[in-house]
């Protein structure tokens, strides 16, 4: 008997929050829904890499990736 993967999807609004339980499908179809743009994606993935620090990282991410560069008060902060 297959096992059913389970996922908890919070949802915060206002003060309150509320849990509901989906299954893996479910998540993986509305997932298969959302459209990223690639640009859009790469901006996340830098901003990621240079909130947490990894700034060697995020400058060769930049160079292959062609993502605008951070403005240079970023790099003070996390270099």
């Amino acid at each position: 008997m297959a096992s059913r993967h389970t996922a908890d999807v919070s949802c915060v609004c206002g003060q309150s929050s509320s849990k509901k339980v989906i299954t893996k499908e479910e998540w993986e179809k509305k997932l298969s829904e959302v459209k990223i743009r690639k640009e859009d994606m790469n901006k996340l993935v830098m901003n990621f890499l240079v909130t947490e620090g990894y700034v060697e990282a995020a400058e060769k991410f930049q160079m292959e990736s062609g993502t605008q560069r951070i403005p240079f008060y970023f790099w003070q902060w996390f270099g």
